[in-house]
């Protein structure tokens, strides 16, 4: 299924593929072959996938916030579907420890009333200097989606390498406008 809720059929495959669990998630490139049935919108060709890990958003706090950290990160890209925020983005690699990316609801500051859940993506790099390697990660939503309509969106605070920390907007509903154009060596990369 994809993120804005159309069901897709693989009826070929380029690469070895393996149908998914629940909950998996994967970037993937894929052909039109036609229209589908049984509540199918498309029967596809799978021309390559890499499989996605899926995290929860954690509550930042006293206790946790060092193994948190809140270096500068490298984002590519960042956009909202229904149920997740999907974030491309640059780790160092290899490390002792394995860096973490973090999707926060910082605890230890004041909520802010406008409407919007106030987020943030905080980076770990465990101490690592590696060489920098494409990542991808999506954080599920929750109580903060779309279906939430209390929200009008969400804001995603981020330390840039490339400046001071930047906010991004999110608003809801989805329009569809921040889903990033893609091409096949944005997947070649993460692989």
């Amino acid at each position: 299924m994809l993120d804005n809720g159309e069901k897709l059929w693989v009826v070929q495959h380029i690469v070895p593929y393996r149908d998914l669990k629940a909950g998996e998630r994967i970037f993937g490139n894929y052909s039109f072959l036609e229209a589908g049935e049984s509540g199918f919108a498309y029967n596809i060709r799978l021309n390559d996938y890499t499989l996605v890990p899926v995290q929860e958003i954690i509550g930042l706090n006293p206790d946790n916030m060092d193994s948190i950290g809140n270096m500068k990160v490298q984002i590519k890209d960042m956009w909202p579907s229904d149920d997740y925020l999907n974030v491309r983005f640059m780790l160092n690699f290899p490390s002792p420890q394995k860096p973490i990316l973090n999707l926060v609801v910082n605890e230890m500051i004041p909520w802010t009333k406008d409407g919007y859940a106030h987020l943030e993506l905080r980076y770990n790099n465990n101490g690592s200097q590696g060489r920098l390697v494409p990542g991808m990660v999506s954080f599920k939503l929750g109580d903060y989606s779309p279906e939430n309509s209390e929200l009008k969106g969400i804001k995603v605070l981020v330390n840039p390498v490339d400046g001071e920390e930047k906010t991004y907007i999110f608003s809801y509903p989805l329009t569809g406008e921040d889903v990033p154009g893609f091409n096949p060596l944005d997947l070649a990369e993460l692989k």
